[in-house]
């Protein structure tokens, strides 16, 4: 699958029509009608800290990539994402830092404002929490982080070695 991604890289990219820093610390290519990401992405992906790709044509398989290990904001706005758990844990994996990530018009990310039914938002919420850990913020609002005991909390069981087990591992699965 990474693959066939890195092999049919769109070809549409204007350089022109982004904003690079000259440290490629921040990137925007919103925009670019891109279905996957640039070589130039790729290629300096250790040093992007903000990557903003609003606008695109992006699924959640677009970014089953390498490690971006200093990536902190990915806004990923009005593109095609449909299965946002797949993308919440491909994001868990390879963006370790991620503490912004915005994902408002995607096919597969309901909306309060859009939707009439908003348990579905805060249920993709939460689980954006348990797939990403250092998360602060997704769409603009802050993100709450609730300590809890595990003695009292029916999602953490100690097994029969007396490790803890969590419901949220199945993000990282």
């Amino acid at each position: 699958m990474l693959q066939s991604c890195c092999a049919n890289r769109s070809s549409t990219f204007d350089r022109s029509k982004s904003s690079v820093d000259e440290s490629l610390r921040v990137i925007d290519i919103s925009n670019q009608y891109l279905d996957s990401l640039p070589n130039v992405v790729i290629e300096n992906r250790h040093r992007i800290e903000h990557l903003i790709l609003d606008g695109n044509k992006f699924t959640e398989h677009s970014l089953n990539v390498p490690s971006f290990d200093n990536l902190v904001t990915l806004s990923l706005n009005s593109n095609m994402i449909r299965n946002v758990a797949l993308l919440l844990r491909y994001l868990g994996k390879q963006c370790p830092k991620l503490t912004f990530l915005s994902l408002i018009g995607n096919p597969g990310w309901p909306h309060p404002i859009s939707v009439h039914n908003s348990s579905a938002y805060y249920s993709h919420r939460k689980l954006a929490a348990r797939c990403l850990p250092h998360l602060k913020f997704l769409d603009s609002t802050m993100v709450e982080r609730r300590i809890r005991n595990t003695h009292n909390d029916p999602r953490k069981r100690k097994d029969t070695k007396g490790n803890i087990s969590s419901s949220s591992q199945r993000c990282l699965s």
